[in-house]
Parts: structure tokens; C-alpha cells; sequence
């Protein structure tokens, strides 16, 4: 019986092998897609999955709330860690944790890594692979690295017992290659983790770092077996809250959490957690694709669904025929329903091949170590078998349950007619075309937004900056005398902090208001340099004591949180005591791209003593020529260090490189669905118009004109893509300005442009697909299909 059933499914298939092949393809690309969504999906919800404790890891995080604005923090005061481990006996375990980027040289190779300085209860909490020795850190003089610095470095050559010397502003630090682990993948809290020391080497390389100081903070770690006890360490916990408050007045805390391990990373993106490196993928980044490619399967599902039907009435005969000879209801409901999920297979088998090159595309995009493993993967498995399923029943069960149900007398006697385009397909159609017009209004949107976005006036231009950071005056100094002597050096600027490098952000009072503002410390040049405009007031006078002590230059974001009508020399209190006064406001600077909300911001005026880096101004044709000229330089004063010079622009590259992969994907998906839309619509219409040759002929006989035929033929379609580009554009205004807003604080607004773009694009190739096909039958001799007939 499964042989006849095959036998006749294939038989079926290959008589409209036309319109299944472009099925096939369509089904077989969406669920590529969807393999891609999955991966991305199983890559975000891996996070940490692999600690055996998982379950009983707990982060210790302080909560603030500053005039009704609760923001969350990873990490709580340094001696708050060792009172916990000493006090709280509900913890099993306590792990202090610092992560600094730290200079290192193996024999003469100098390199920065990234650094855990922690306790060796550390390992005891988290689970790591050891790859070689003991993961071992009781000794200040050992050190574990990952197999990948060991690779790198050591070769083949066995890494246990080799020297890594830290390079120290005091001088080094030799440490002893105890272990080697396997390094974390990215989808870990520690995927960037080269090494780990003993967390008392974080005091002895730098003397002014002091146990008992409140003022700063780091990450702790603890092992809690029993869950039920929360309430009450956190309890405990707040209990020091007033011994921070007390430290720390300008940064008061609420009080302190625990913060579970499973879903942290997650958590960090979602919650803007700050204090931890390592987050997860920001939700949209999880849901948009999932959505997309949902919408992708669906739209392929209709499109099968549709061209079932359609073809339905050329099988109407064999159906009656089928249940005369005593077929009966359910074995055609298993021959349509075979058919589906032959086809279905086939499409997830190619959907798989397509994956093949879709995954590490997508990869690339984002820089994730995505992979298509089948080996040991269930997931994937049940995932692939769950969209078989579902593609079959989607796809099939329309067709086979109504169709089957047809009663034989009718059929023979030609009353029962379906197929073609039935008010269900016309739904079906709709909907198509609503998700493709979707796919391309969301291409279009996010083209448009990243055009805005580079054309954003950030309040300063950083196209030819570039900051070199020194740990001190005398070596900026030093450096700045040699190197800026040079011919393609516009200006230079000195300064103890720098946009997105170092800054501070405190409380600011102006009479009983309070605000939080970022706060840099430069020089007279700064403005300059940097490119940033003095809209009132003036800039600071060169070795001015005064503008030392007590001026600042503010954004007008401050002017208009304090709402001042006048600025100038308005008095500002900081820290409680120190009186500030406003010579100067400079235009709006955006120190957080366009992610998060502009954070007002003052300009005090550094001492030269507390210069820390260096900035030049140069042409951008000539930024990369200067930066390898300062960078020779550098090697020439401090051969033994590595060169710290960076482009200022690099966090605005980053936000574009975004876009561009956010354009890029939303115009694949855009394309996708307009394919498999418009091959739906040309299957669908086809299919109409060899159901009405008939008709065609008819009216040319009668004398009908060709543009009259054509418009006959096109109409219902015509009002099908009307009502679908309504419908969606309304859809996505909501949705996709939606989907900005999750992601940018700064976006485009989305305009009529947008979906009048949007729908002229998708006419215009609906037209030339399908008009062809449709100009070419009623242009057609009229003596043909009526000898057929």
C-alpha cells in the first residue's frame, strides 16, 4: 500500500513539476532560514549552560535608585566580599573577581590579555576544563592560562613551569604556569578570560590598593546550595550598606542582591546591568530573526497551501473516480497528506544544504562562533523533525482534509468545482503579500535609519582623531615633545580623560536639583581637537588657575534639565563642596552612541600634571599614516611597552558596522519574502488563468480588446496587493518603529515615504512578474483554446 501511495504521490508531483519546484525552493530557503534563527536562538540560551553549580551560582549586585531612575550594578564595594565570605554562613563558597586588561611579555613577546585576578574558590564554584596541570591558584606565584595563549606562545613546547612576567608601571611580576584550561567559548561569562592569578596579586602589584576600601569596587561570586535562604543574606547584606554610603556619598546604594547565574548574561543586555564585560545578545537580536524567519515559513507554508488548492481541479476526476471504485475518505486524506510531506522532506533536506551557507554567513555578520553541528546535537534533531511536522501540517492538511471530503456524484457530474482562486486562497494570498511587504518596508526602514544614524551630528567629528594614553604625566610629556612635530598634525590636545576611555559620571546640585552628569577633565585645545562647537560663553584661558579650580563648559542637555534661560555663570555644587561656575555651553555630545539616552556632560579644566592622554587632530585621508607615524614613535621612546594609540572613532565604526550587518540582514529577508511572494502570485495566477482560457477566448470572440482581458484577469489581484500594502504598512509602523526603539534611543522616524517606497517597489515587481504571463494569455489566438476545449 505505501508503494501505490508513493507511486502515485510522485506521479502527481511530476505532472505539475513547475509550480513544486518552485514550492520546494521557496520552503526549502525559509527553513534554511529558520535553521539559522534556531542556532542564533540555541547560541544566546547556551550562556553558562556548562557550570555544573549552575543552578546555585549567585552574583552579588548592588541596586541605586537616583531621583526615581533604578539602575542595577554588577558588582559591590572589595571588603564586602570578604565580610560575606566571613559572615554570611549560608554561602558555600566566596570568590572575589577582578578582570583587568594587563600587560604581559613571554620571553621577548609583549602582549595585553585579559586577567581574572580571584580566589581559588573560584574553581570549586565554576566549572572549567583542565587541559593540562592543576587549575591551580593557592600560590601568589602561579598563574593558569588558556590553551589558546599557551598555543600561541609556547608553541609545542609544555607550557607547565614557564615564566609570564607582568609588566608593572613599578617594574614585573614573575608568575609560574601552573595549569592550562580550555578557553570558554563567546556564549560564556568568560569568553575572553586568557589567564587567571591569585586574587592577592591584585594588591601586591599596585601598593595603593587597599582591602578596606570602600571606594572601590569589584565582582563576587558565591555558591548558595540552599535557594530558600535568599531573603535572608540579602538581609545580611544590606546590613553595610550605611559603610558604603558613608565611603561613597556622590553614589549611594539601595541595596544589594543576589543575582542568579542562569539567565545573567541575558540579564546584563536586557537590564543594562553595567559592571560585567560579558553580556548575551540584546533580546531583538534574539526575537527579530525568529520573527523573521517564522513569518518566512509561514509565507512559504501559504504559498504551498495555495498552489495545492489551485491545482486541485485538475484532480477533482481522480478523486471521484478514486471513491467510486471504494477509496474511501481517509486513504486520500494519507495520499495529500504523503504528497505534503514528501515535498516537505525534500525541502528540509535542501533547507539543510542552504543552512550549510547561510550559518557561517550570519556568523560573520555578528562575529559569533555559530556552527551547524549534527554530532551530539538533539536539539537540532528535534528541531529539524518539529518543522517537518509542522511545514507538513501547514502546508497539507487544507488541501487533504476539504478536498477529500468531496462527494463522487457531484464530482462526475462537473457541478463541484474548486481550485483556482477561492476566497480562501484569497486570504492566503493576502497574507503573502502582507509578509513580504513587511520584509521589504522593515529592508527599507532600516536602510533609511542607518543613513540617519551616520549622518547624526555626535557633537564632535572623529574621522581624523586619534588618543594615545600614558600612566603619567612625565611620559606624556615626554612623548608629546617627540612626535607632534609633524606636518599632518592639525592640533593636539592634552587631557586626564577622553570620550569613551575614561570619565567619571557624579551627582551635580544646582540650588535643590540634582543631576547626574559624565565629567572629563581637558585642556583649552579640547574643543578644537575635538571638533566640539561653543554654542555660548566662552572656552577655557590657557594656565588660568581660576578655570583650574572652579569653571566648567556645559552640554546643553544640562541647560535644559536645569532649565536656565541664562547659563552663564550659574553656580553648580559637586561633591557637596566644590562650587563650580558656567563660563560656557558647548553643543549636545553623544558619549554613548546612539544606544542609550544623551547623559549631559561638564568640561572641567585639567591640571598638566594630571595629563593622561594625548589626542591629535589630522586629516582622514592622513589618520591611518599619522597613527603608524605615532606609533614608531612610540616604539622608538618605549620599545619595552606596547603602543596604547587608538582611533576615537572606533565606537562610532562599531554602531555603523551594525547597521550595515542589520541592513544587510533585514534586505536578505526582504528579498527572500518578495521571492516567494510574488512565485506564490505567479503560481496562483497561472493556475487562474488556465482555468479561464476558456473565458478569454469567449470575450475575444465577442470582440473584447486585449487591455480589457488584461484588466479583467488583473483586477482581483490589483485589489488583493491594495488591501496588503494597507494592512501591513499599518502593521509594521507599530511594529518595526517597535523593534527601533528596543534597539536605538536615536532613530528615524518612520514616514509615509517609507511605505509608499515600500509599495510602488513591491507593484512594480508584482507587475513584471506576473504580467507577462497574463498580457501573453490574452493576447493569445482565441481558435486555440477553444478547438481544446
Amino acid at each position: 500500500m505505501i508503494k501505490n501511495y508513493l507511486k502515485l504521490t510522485f506521479r502527481s508531483l511530476w505532472k505539475k513539476k513547475t509550480f513544486v519546484t518552485i514550492n520546494v525552493l521557496g520552503l526549502a530557503i525559509s527553513i534554511a532560514c529558520c535553521i539559522v534563527a534556531y542556532l542564533n536562538y540555541d547560541y544566546d540560551a547556551s550562556f553558562d549552560v556548562e557550570h555544573t553549580n549552575k543552578e546555585n551560582i549567585y552574583r552579588l549586585n548592588s541596586l541605586r535608585n537616583f531621583q526615581g531612575r533604578i539602575t542595577k550594578h554588577g558588582i559591590i564595594p572589595r571588603p564586602l566580599g570578604a565580610l560575606a565570605a566571613e559572615n554570611v554562613s549560608d554561602f558555600d563558597k566566596v570568590a572575589n573577581y577582578i578582570n583587568p586588561n594587563e600587560k604581559f611579555r613571554i620571553e621577548d613577546e609583549l602582549f595585553n590579555t585579559n586577567i581574572v585576578f580571584t580566589e581559588p574558590s573560584f574553581f570549586e564554584i565554576f566549572t572549567f576544563e583542565r587541559a593540562q596541570g592543576q587549575l591551580d591558584i593557592t600560590e601568589n606565584a602561579n598563574i593558569v592560562i588558556s590553551d589558546e595563549l599557551a598555543q600561541k606562545y609556547f608553541g609545542d613546547e609544555d607550557p607547565l613551569g614557564k615564566v609570564v612576567t607582568q609588566v608593572l608601571d613599578s617594574g614585573v611580576r614573575d608568575y609560574k604556569v601552573a595549569g592550562i584550561f580550555k578557553k570558554k567559548p563567546q556564549n560564556s561569562s568568560f569568553g575572553g578570560v586568557e589567564a587567571f592569578a591569585s586574587f592577592e596579586n591584585y594588591y601586591l602589584t599596585d601598593p595603593e590598593r587597599k582591602k578596606d576600601d570602600w571606594t572601590r569596587w569589584t565582582t563576587t561570586f558565591a555558591l548558595l546550595t540552599d535557594n530558600s535562604r535568599i531573603p535572608a543574606i540579602e538581609n545580611q547584606l544590606n546590613e553595610y550598606i550605611s559603610l558604603q554610603n558613608e565611603a561613597r556619598e556622590d553614589f549611594q546604594i539601595t541595596n544589594f542582591y543576589l543575582d542568579p547565574l542562569v539567565g545573567m548574561a541575558s540579564r546584563a543586555s536586557s537590564d543594562d546591568v553595567s559592571g560585567w564585560t560579558w553580556q548575551a545578545m540584546h533580546p531583538m537580536a534574539v526575537i527579530a530573526p525568529a520573527i523573521m524567519a517564522g513569518l518566512l515559513l509561514l509565507l512559504a507554508c501559504f504559498n504551498f497551501t495555495n498552489t495545492s488548492i489551485a491545482m486541485a481541479g485538475s484532480r477533482l476526476k481522480e478523486i471521484g473516480l478514486r471513491k467510486v471504485m471504494g477509496g474511501i475518505r481517509l486513504q486520500l486524506i494519507r495520499q495529500f497528506m504523503l504528497e505534503s510531506l514528501v515535498l516537505c522532506f525534500i525541502s528540509l533536506i535542501l533547507g539543510v544544504i542552504i543552512a550549510e551557507l547561510l550559518v557561517p554567513a550570519y556568523a560573520q555578520l555578528w562575529e559569533f562562533d555559530l556552527q551547524l553541528v549534527y554530532s551530539e546535537n538533539l536539539g537540532l534533531f528535534g528541531f529539524l523533525g518539529g518543522m517537518l511536522v509542522l511545514t507538513g501540517l501547514l502546508a497539507g492538511s487544507y488541501p487533504a482534509f476539504y478536498i477529500s471530503k468531496f462527494e463522487p456524484v457531484t464530482i462526475l457530474k462537473g457541478t463541484q468545482k474548486f481550485g483556482g482562486t477561492s476566497p480562501f486562497t484569497k486570504v492566503l494570498l493576502t497574507g503573502q503579500l502582507i509578509i513580504a511587504l513587511l520584509a521589504i518596508i522593515a529592508s527599507i526602514s532600516f536602510i533609511q535609519n542607518a543613513k540617519y544614524q551616520k549622518e547624526f551630528d555626535m557633537g564632535y567629528k572623529g574621522d581624523g582623531i586619534i588618543h594615545v594614553a600614558f600612566d603619567n604625566y612625565d611620559e606624556y610629556e615626554v612623548y608629546k615633545n617627540a612626535a607632534v612635530n609633524d606636518g599632518r598634525i592639525i592640533s593636539t590636545t592634552g587631557s586626564q580623560d577622553q570620550l569613551f576611555e575614561a570619565y567619571r559620571n557624579d551627582p551635580i546640585r544646582f540650588e535643590d536639583h540634582q543631576e547626574e552628569v559624565d565629567i572629563l577633565k581637558v585642556d583649552e585645545n579640547y574643543l578644537e581637537t575635538m571638533n566640539i562647537r561653543l554654542a555660548e560663553g566662552r572656552n577655557f584661558v590657557k594656565d588660568s588657575e581660576t578655570d583650574i579650580k572652579e569653571s566648567i563648559l556645559v552640554t546643553k542637555e544640562l541647560v535644559k534639565r536645569f532649565k536656565w534661560d541664562n547659563p552663564i555663570g550659574k553656580r553648580l555644587v559637586w561633591a557637596d563642596t566644590v562650587q563650580l561656575f558656567v563660563v560656557g555651553v558647548i553643543d549636545d555630545v553623544y558619549t554613548r552612541s546612539l544606544w542609550n539616552p544623551l547623559e549631559p556632560m561638564i568640561l572641567r579644566m585639567s591640571a598638566k600634571e594630571d595629563y593622561r592622554f594625548l589626542t591629535v587632530n589630522t586629516r582622514p585621508s592622513e589618520v591611518v599614516e599619522v597613527n603608524e607615524y605615532l606609533e614608531a614613535k612610540w616604539k622608538e621612546i618605549f620599545p619595552d611597552r606596547l603602543y596604547t594609540g587608538e582611533y576615537i572613532n572606533l565606537e562610532v565604526t562599531s554602531a555603523n558596522n551594525v547597521n550595515k550587518n542589520i541592513v544587510t540582514m533585514f534586505t536578505f529577508l526582504g528579498l527572500v519574502a518578495t521571492i516567494l511572494s510574488v512565485s506564490g502570485l505567479f503560481t496562483l495566477v497561472s493556475l487562474h488563468i488556465l482555468k479561464k482560457l476558456k473565458e478569454v477566448a469567449v470575450r475575444k470572440v465577442l470582440g473584447a480588446s486585449v487591455s480589457s482581458v488584461v484588466l479583467k484577469l488583473n483586477k482581483q489581484f490589483f485589489i488583493i496587493m491594495l488591501i496588503a500594502i494597507v494592512i501591513s504598512s499599518t502593521i509594521s509602523y507599530f511594529m518595526i518603529g517597535g523593534l527601533m526603539s528596543s534597539i536605538w534611543a536615536y532613530h528615524v522616524e518612520l514616514g509615509a515615504f517609507v511605505f509608499l517606497t515600500s509599495g510602488l517597489v513591491f507593484l512594480l515587481i508584482s507587475t513584471l512578474t506576473v504580467g507577462t504571463k497574463v498580457y501573453s494569455a490574452a493576447a493569445s489566438n482565441p481558435v486555440n483554446s477553444l478547438r481544446n476545449e
